[in-house]
């Protein structure tokens, strides 16, 4: 990919994990409702650009706030390839 986008900014999309429900329970989701989402706690969190995935991490924390840590990445292929769709 060409340097002239490497100053280019993404928003990322962190993803915990996710749940079908249907839409009658959606609709009444109320404040301390509680839910479990289909991934472990174990399980590394999806970084995605675009909607798509480029990294696999973990959630840290840094000086009282959350951070990840990367475990994998496929950020030049995935973008590389979006690039070029």
């Amino acid at each position: 990919m060409s340097e002239k986008f490497h100053d280019l900014r993404l928003p990322l999309t962190l993803c915990f994990g996710t749940r079908n429900m249907p839409l009658g329970d959606v609709l009444e989701l109320t404040q301390g409702d509680v839910f479990s989402l289909e991934r472990t706690l174990d399980e590394p969190v999806r970084i995605l650009a675009g909607g798509k995935e480029i990294a696999k991490a973990e959630v840290v924390a840094v000086d009282g706030n959350y951070a990840v840590r990367i475990l994998s990445t496929t950020a030049s292929e995935t973008l590389q390839t979006s690039a070029n769709e």
